[in-house]
């Protein structure tokens, strides 16, 4: 239920994920290196990223995290309580 689009990474031909992100066309990327192969993809895309303020993930377990974060906030209201709250199971979202 994501709208999610794979893109070149640098070495792999143009328009690529650093042209997508200078453009503003991105807001996550997810990007998984493998081997020293990708070395200066990540450094080139953490560069461009950082600056720009673009959420960058560089695992799986990472991406799935996210990805279920989104779901539950399009799904539900993002509430705020204390560690306290919490963990005296006083959860103010909660109706009795």
């Amino acid at each position: 239920g994501i709208e999610a689009e794979a893109i070149f990474k640098v070495n792999e031909g143009r328009p690529h994920v650093v042209d997508r992100m200078l453009n503003g066309d991105i807001q996550l990327v997810i990007n998984t290196p493998l081997g020293k192969d990708s070395q200066w993809d990540e450094s080139a895309i953490r560069k461009t990223a950082l600056p720009l303020r673009v959420p960058l993930i560089t695992t799986l377990s990472g991406a799935e995290a996210a990805v279920e974060g989104i779901k539950a906030l399009k799904e539900e209201s993002l509430g705020v309580i204390s560690l306290q709250e919490l963990h005296a199971g006083e959860d103010p979202r909660v109706e009795d």
